[in-house]
């Protein structure tokens, strides 16, 4: 995998498709707005249900960029991160659905291992928009 002069990941040249570069918008948004959905929960007594609705929702996008990511070729070199952010989401529904209080601990900080993999996909996406413009 080839790096580009000035950082990220070189793809072949074409566009990124549209349904791939929606999701990789709606996932960093989906997961800020996980935090304050929690913190809505924490501190209002609201809020819990639909952080749940919304974690499950996220699972649509964060399948549809590694699926992107492994079936496209375009998209081939964002595998490493996909992968990353699918496993991490994976994580995270395993901790929340354990119900475990030890291993509930863990689950704001595997959120943020989302975020940066879905913020990382966000900025390669569009750092390569902007290259080939």
């Amino acid at each position: 995998m080839a790096l580009h002069p000035h950082g990220g990941l070189i793809r072949p040249p074409g566009k990124t498709p549209v349904w791939f570069a929606t999701c990789i918008r709606i996932m960093p948004l989906g997961v800020l707005m996980q935090f304050l959905l929690a913190g809505f929960g924490l501190f209002e007594d609201a809020g819990f249900e639909m952080h749940v609705v919304v974690g499950a929702a996220l699972g649509v996008p964060a399948f549809a960029i590694f699926a992107g990511a492994v079936l496209v070729a375009r998209l081939r070199p964002l595998a490493w991160w996909a992968g990353s952010l699918v496993a991490s989401y994976l994580v995270q529904v395993a901790l929340a659905a354990g119900g475990d209080p030890s291993l509930l601990a863990y689950h704001p900080f595997n959120g943020a291992l989302v975020l940066v993999a879905s913020v990382v996909l966000f900025a390669e996406v569009e750092h390569g928009k902007a290259s080939l413009d």
